[in-house]
């Protein structure tokens, strides 16, 4: 396990990898929908915005985990989080915030209130993205080092903001991750 002053790093760049190409359609509105000269900066911004708020719950995530003791890795804890995943994707709430993650509001268009108004939508994107996507990432926190685990995650994550109507695919979703949680508990390596 990383020492902890290296986990909000690595969570960073792994929340990098694995979420800001979800956001791939709302990071184009932003930028097709803003003035031509501002369309980087608005995007940059909007990815700032986004990446402080998984940041933070990869900070307050790592917390817990180092909280819970060096064991909090285990293949039964995994396996834990990853059922609880399943759970969570089949609840009304998972779907509000699915369908939230891929609104887009008017932004300003220039100035200072442009700039905040990128970073808020990034925030505002995040939160909902955190709130459809976070128990998908918890077990990230708890194996770290698990590369194919978190190729898997990152493939429902993606299939499930990048497909047009992916709330209708909730339930195969919870089946792979549920399944997923069977095969960690019976004996997968999580490194």
């Amino acid at each position: 396990m990383p020492r902890f002053p290296e986990t909000p790093a690595l969570w960073t760049v792994m929340a990098a990898a694995m979420m800001l190409p979800t956001t791939l359609p709302v990071a184009r509105s932003i930028s097709l929908n803003g003035r031509w000269n501002r369309r980087h900066r608005n995007q940059a911004l909007f990815a700032a915005g986004y990446l402080a708020v998984w940041s933070a719950f990869g900070a307050v995530a790592a917390v817990f985990a180092r909280l819970a003791g060096p064991g909090s890795g285990g293949a039964m804890v995994v396996s834990g989080a990853l059922a609880a995943a399943a759970a969570w994707e089949l609840t009304r709430r998972k779907r509000f915030f699915l369908r939230a993650c891929h609104r887009v509001r008017s932004l300003a268009a220039d100035g200072r209130r442009a700039d905040r108004a990128c970073i808020g939508e990034g925030w505002r994107n995040g939160l909902q993205c955190t709130g459809s996507c976070g128990p998908m990432m918890v077990p990230m926190v708890l194996a770290p080092h698990s590369v194919w685990l978190m190729v898997l995650l990152f493939g429902l994550v993606s299939a499930e903001k990048l497909v047009t109507k992916g709330v209708e695919h909730l339930r195969l979703f919870a089946a792979v991750l549920a399944l997923t949680a069977l095969v960690v508990a019976f004996g997968a390596p999580l490194a």
